[in-house]
């Protein structure tokens, strides 16, 4: 098991000098099959040039490089290419060509070392993207893939030619830590099951210690560690300047900076809480108590203003019990508001208002107080007064609800009228007399409803003109739907108008509206919408 033949890479004495800088010191190792050697070490210490010595890109100032027991030292470029054959290099940045797709990429050693056809280079190409989880981006441009991306497809093409030794320069730089993890399971896959040898340079300690079979740490260009992930830790906190009297204050010190970071995030946890509860030290100069039916919307430092500016804010609010709603005027009342005014604000009159209000739909709501009518009493301190709800989309929604109900049930009563008409003329024309005079009173019966509509279009106009302060300064869009349907009411008035004539006619001679006859002269709309009683639907 330790005869030479076991032997895929060996390294004796390697130095390699860059002028009067020595960069790689004195370095030998050998590595066997199917182990995974770890080399590494920090930025700018030799790891990726040692890895250059090995694969035979650098010359070195002196010692020899065996791989597969040839020596490449003193191979040209020719004799190496035959050696390159036989291993797969992962480069750090993925190396990829610009201008050939994933696919293309993958299948370029195919194409240059081996004589298989088109179909069954699609097929290698297809199985070792699905390997580093790339299945169907072939076609994608490198520039159109991920850094991460590239490095798993520069890890693909080198393991295309199935090669017994595999390189890698930093294979999980750039990953997340899942690609990470498949990429180290797909190396321990390699070398355990397909029994490959594998060489990576990495800084990645977890993935080191995770796929390595034996490590090398290098410090300076020389080998400070050596052997089993075990050993080489070993040998580290062996050689680690540190004594146990310092390590032991290096804890203390961290034990004190934890509990330091402790003490102050609870301090900073309490006076957050603190905050938020709304408890004040100082007791509030000017407290005003509002009671309410509803407050949605407002919470604990919601603003108050006065008069549209601030003035205060929110500082408590409970609800009230049964026996304090009972002494209240409106028993509807359900919760009491406190609010704290800033001192700069004057004394509040006694006929000041409070409702809920917002800037827009969606923005916050806040307290409005009115300015109230100056030169007369005013409120004590914390005196309590009636809150009045906000007047919301919702609310308007609900008080002209049996507004839009009485209309759509009167168009429905006169669409049923109209078609049974329709539907009914050409065979019951003999019995329209009765039918007509039966029509004729719900045609009267149509004129009282259209009074019951003006009566209740009266109410919905008072109704609209208290919420028209709130209306004009939210939203313009609720006038012109009144607008709308106030066109819709007259226009239906005239319709039933013109419809009474209509019946009329039915009654008194079905026949003439017909075949023929005259059309009768029907009374303006102009002045069916101006009046305010009932007009005939012609003029006589």
């Amino acid at each position: 098991m330790n005869s030479n033949g076991d032997l895929v890479i060996e390294v004796v004495d390697l130095i390699r000098k860059f002028g009067d800088r020595t960069v790689i010191n004195d370095i030998s190792f050998n590595v066997r099959r199917g182990e995974t050697l770890v080399i590494m070490g920090g930025s700018g210490c030799g790891k990726s040039t040692l890895l250059r010595h090995i694969i035979g890109s650098m010359k070195p100032t002196s010692g020899s490089v065996k791989i597969f027991g040839q020596e490449i030292t003193t191979m040209n470029e020719r004799e190496i290419a035959s050696v390159r054959r036989r291993f797969g290099m992962l480069f750090q940045s993925g190396a990829l060509l610009a201008s050939l797709t994933v696919g293309e990429n993958v299948a370029l050693p195919l194409l240059q070392h081996t004589d298989n056809s088109v179909d069954e280079i699609e097929e290698i190409v297809e199985e070792k993207l699905q390997m580093v989880g790339l299945s169907g981006f072939e076609d994608l441009k490198p520039a159109e893939i991920s850094g991460g991306m590239k490095k798993r497809v520069g890890l693909a093409r080198a393991l295309a030619l199935d090669p017994e030794l595999l390189f890698s320069d930093e294979p999980t730089s750039g990953l997340d830590p899942i690609m990470t993890a498949v990429v180290d399971q797909l190396t321990l896959k390699l070398t355990h099951g397909e029994h490959m040898t594998a060489v990576v340079v990495t800084h990645d300690m977890t993935s080191a210690f995770r796929i390595a079979t034996r490590m090398i740490m290098l410090g300076h260009g020389s080998i400070v560690a050596q052997g089993t992930t075990r050993e080489a830790a070993t040998v580290c906190r062996r050689a680690s300047p540190i004594s146990s009297q310092d390590r032991m204050k290096k804890n203390l010190s961290d034990y004190f900076v934890a509990l330091s970071v402790i003490a102050c995030s609870i301090v900073l946890l309490a006076a957050l809480t603190f905050a938020l509860s709304g408890f004040r030290l100082k007791k509030p100069a000017r407290t005003l108590q509002i009671q309410y039916e509803d407050v949605t919307g407002i919470k604990v430092h919601s603003e108050v203003r006065y008069a549209g500016a601030p003035a205060g804010r929110v500082i408590a609010m409970r609800h009230l019990t049964a026996a304090e709603r009972a002494k209240l005027n409106n028993k509807k009342d359900a919760v009491i508001v406190t609010v704290e005014l800033d001192d700069g604000i004057p004394p509040l009159p006694v006929d000041v208002t409070a409702t809920l209000s917002a800037d827009t739909l969606l923005a916050p709501k806040f307290v409005a107080l009115s300015a109230g009518t100056p030169g007369g009493k005013t409120l004590t301190n914390n005196a309590s007064i009636e809150g009045h709800p906000a007047y919301g989309i919702e609310q308007i929604t609900a008080a002209a609800g049996p507004l839009f109900e009485n209309a759509n049930k009167l168009l429905d009563n006169l669409n049923i009228t109209v078609t049974d008409l329709h539907g009914d003329l050409g065979e019951f024309m003999p019995k329209l007399g009765p039918l007509a005079d039966s029509l004729k009173i719900d045609v009267d019966n149509l004129q009282n409803v259209i009074k019951n509509l003006e009566s209740v279009s009266k109410d919905a106009d008072k109704l609209f003109g208290t919420a028209g302060t709130f209306i004009s300064t939210t939203d313009k869009s609720l006038q012109e739907q009144m607008k709308e349907l106030h066109v819709i009411l007259l226009n239906l008035k005239v319709v039933t108008t013109h419809a009474k004539v209509l019946v009329e006619s039915l009654a008194e001679k079905p026949n003439r509206v017909i075949f023929s006859g005259k059309a009768p002269k029907l009374t303006p709309e102009d002045e069916i919408i101006k009046s305010s009683k009932p007009l005939p639907g012609k003029k006589p």
